[in-house]
């Protein structure tokens, strides 16, 4: 069990710090957003065992609410870091490219900036795009899932 905490802080703080990194070469913010936006990084990452510990004390509407934040968080966060990942593998290869081919390809360089917010955006579009989807989407036998005193108000 300890093993396994450790493994998982290490990974979940490493993929924070990753994030908290991109963040700052992009937004190039001060010292008070910057420990804000840290001590926020640290909640989120500690949050499971958080949750854990508000289970243990018998707090189950605050483990709830932690729960919820904490794991919607994780899954954007980890979107955000698969997403950011490409983008520096794109750098990467924009890089070896130009020392293995002596030439210039500064042009097709991505800046910090866009190595920030293209990975945002993408979130903002698959978010959209799955909400579009579960509003248009029918379930099998045509029925609505609403619960049916809802059906019958709507006709």
């Amino acid at each position: 069990m300890t093993l396994f905490l450790f493994s998982f802080l290490l990974i979940y703080g490493s993929v924070h710090l990753y994030t908290f990194l991109k963040a700052k070469a992009a937004l190039e913010f001060s010292a008070a957003p910057g420990s804000l936006l840290a001590l926020l990084m640290l909640v989120m990452g500690l949050a499971p065992i958080i949750v854990h510990a508000l289970e243990r004390a018998g707090l189950e509407l605050p483990a709830r609410v932690m729960a919820y934040i904490g794991y919607i968080w994780m899954g954007v966060l980890f979107l955000f870091f698969s997403y950011s990942l490409a983008a520096d593998f794109y750098r990467l290869l924009i890089y070896l490219g130009g020392s293995i081919f002596s030439r210039d390809l500064s042009t097709l360089r991505l800046s910090p900036g866009t190595r920030f917010f293209f990975p945002l955006a993408s979130l903002w579009l698959l978010q959209f795009t799955a909400i579009s989807r579960q509003e248009t989407s029918v379930p099998r036998g045509g029925h609505s899932r609403a619960p049916r005193f809802l059906r019958r108000l709507g006709g």
